[in-house]
C-alpha cells in the first residue's frame, strides 16, 4: 500500500467515488466535489444533560456537506434530567437527516457507544460528543481519511475552544506542554501521522468485529483502552489534521477539577488492565502531588520540632513548582497574545495537575475488584503488520521480510560455525 501524499496541490484523487481538488492541506475552504456512491455513515453521539450544547453539537452534524441521505445520527441519551431529549426531538423534526434517540440506562459513555454501534446501519461509525462542534466537512474528511490511509481509526488532535475567560485559559493551558505533557493529540498537528489515539474517532464497522466493543467498566479513558487493544491486535490509528472538530472546555474551576480528577482516577484502571503499560508522562502529575504532600509534612514537622532546616527544605519543592507555573503562564500568555488571561493561568495549571495527580494516586490506593474488566484478547498478531520507513517513504509487509532475515542469519551462523571447526 502506498503512503498517501500530503502535498498534492493541484492534483485530483478519488476515494469512494469522491474527488478532492486543490491544496489538500487546506482544512475548510477547499470542499471536495461529490459524485458516485457514498458509504453510509452512522454518527454515534453519547450525551447526558447537554441542553446547553446539544443544539450546537447536534446541529453541526445535521448540516454536513456529506449527502444527507447517506448518513444517520444516533443520539444515545444517558437518561438526561434536563431538556436534552426534547431538544434532540425538535432538531430531528426540522432536519432531513435521519436522527434516532436511544436510551442508555448505564448513564456513562462506554455503554452508550456500544448501544449506538449495535444499532448503527452504516459502513462507517463516527463518534461525536455532546461538547464538540464538528466542521461542515467533518464526515467527508472522515470517509476520505479511512480510505486514503487504510487505518482502522482516524481522527485528529483535540481543538480546545471556549466562550468565557476561564474556559479560554483552560483551552490554552491544555494545549501547552506544561499543561498535559507531550501527547500529540493535544497540539495543532500539521502532518498526517500514526499515533496512539485520536479525537473523537471514526472506524469501519468491521473494526468492532476485529477488536471488540468498548469496555463498559470504564467511566473515562474508554477510548484509550479501545485504542490500546486496536494497536495490540495490529490495528493502526491515524491522525488527519484535515478532520476538524472543536471541543468546548469546562467553564469553571470546580467542573475542570472534577473532570481531570476522573481522568486521573480512570487512568489507573487502564494501567491495572494493561499490566502497568503507561507512558512516563502519565506519572508526572502524581509525582507532583506526592512531592507536595511530602513537602507539607516536612514543613509541619519542622515547625513542630523547631527545626529550621527541615521546614526550609520542605519549601524547596513548592517554590520550584510555583516558578514553573509562573514560567509556563508567562510563556502561554505571550505566545497566544493573551495577557488578560495571565492571572487565570495560575489557577488552570495547578488545577489540571493536582486534580489529575490526586485522582491517579487515589486510584492506586483503591484497586479495582478482580473480574471487573472485559478481558484483553489473547490472540497473537500473526498477520503482517505495516511499518513506515520515513526516509524512503515506502510501505512494506514486515513479517515476510523478518522471516527472510531470520533464515539468512541462521545460514550465516551455520557457515561461521563450519569455518571455525575447520
Amino acid at each position: 500500500m502506498e503512503k498517501p501524499s500530503s502535498n498534492n496541490t493541484g492534483t485530483k484523487t478519488s476515494f469512494f467515488g469522491m474527488e478532492r481538488q486543490g491544496d489538500f492541506s487546506a482544512p475548510f475552504h477547499v470542499r471536495p466535489k461529490a459524485k458516485g456512491n457514498f458509504p453510509i455513515v452512522s454518527v454515534v453521539m453519547p450525551v447526558r444533560n447537554e441542553e446547553i450544547f446539544i443544539e450546537r453539537s447536534l446541529g453541526a452534524i445535521l448540516v454536513q456537506d456529506y449527502p444527507h441521505d447517506r448518513y444517520e445520527v444516533i443520539v444515545v441519551d444517558g437518561m438526561s434530567t434536563d431538556r436534552t431529549r426534547s431538544l434532540v426531538k425538535k432538531l430531528a423534526q426540522e432536519s432531513d437527516v435521519e436522527v434516532r434517540l436511544l436510551d442508555n440506562p448505564g448513564l456513562i459513555v462506554s455503554p452508550a457507544l456500544n448501544i449506538g454501534i449495535r444499532a448503527a446501519k452504516g459502513d462507517i461509525i463516527a463518534r461525536m460528543d455532546g461538547h464538540t462542534i464538528a466542521e461542515p466537512n467533518y464526515l467527508r474528511e472522515v470517509v476520505l481519511g479511512l480510505e486514503q490511509t487504510g487505518a482502522d481509526n482516524v481522527g485528529s488532535h483535540t481543538d480546545f475552544v471556549a466562550e468565557d475567560r476561564f474556559g479560554k485559559a483552560v483551552a490554552l493551558g491544555v494545549n501547552h506542554p506544561f499543561g498535559l505533557g507531550s501527547a500529540r493529540i493535544h497540539y495543532q498537528a500539521k502532518e498526517e501521522q500514526e499515533v496512539d489515539t485520536v479525537f473523537p474517532g471514526a472506524w469501519r464497522r468491521e473494526a468492532f468485529e476485529k477488536f471488540g466493543m468498548f469496555d463498559e467498566y470504564f467511566v473515562r479513558t474508554q477510548d484509550s483502552e479501545f485504542n490500546y487493544r486496536t494497536r495490540m491486535l495490529g490495528g493502526r490509528i491515524w491522525l488527519c489534521p484535515r478532520i476538524r472538530a472543536r471541543y468546548y472546555c469546562r467553564s469553571s474551576p470546580a467542573k475542570l477539577a472534577k473532570q481531570y480528577f476522573q481522568y486521573g482516577f480512570w487512568k489507573t484502571r487502564l494501567m491495572f488492565k494493561l499490566g502497568g503499560k503507561l507512558k512516563l508522562r502519565h506519572f508526572a502529575a502524581p509525582a507532583l502531588v506526592a512531592g507536595q504532600i511530602c513537602s507539607i509534612l516536612l514543613i509541619m514537622q519542622g515547625c513542630m520540632r523547631a527545626a529550621g532546616w527541615m521546614w526550609r527544605f520542605g519549601l524547596v519543592f513548592p517554590v520550584l513548582y510555583l516558578f514553573a507555573v509562573l514560567g509556563a503562564s508567562l510563556h502561554s500568555a505571550a505566545k497566544n497574545h493573551a495577557g488578560q488571561l495571565l492571572p487565570l493561568f495560575f489557577l488552570v495549571f495547578p488545577t489540571l495537575h493536582i486534580a489529575w495527580g490526586t485522582g491517579f494516586l487515589l486510584g492506586l490506593i483503591k484497586r479495582p475488584e478482580k473480574g471487573r474488566f472485559a478481558p484483553l484478547p489473547q490472540k497473537e498478531i500473526t498477520e503482517p503488520m505495516q511499518f513506515k520507513l520515513k526516509k524512503e517513504e515506502i510501505w512494506f509487509e514486515a513479517l515476510p521480510e523478518i522471516e527472510k532475515i531470520k533464515e539468512e542469519n541462521i545460514q550465516i551462523k551455520a557457515a561461521m560455525e563450519l569455518i571455525n571447526k575447520r
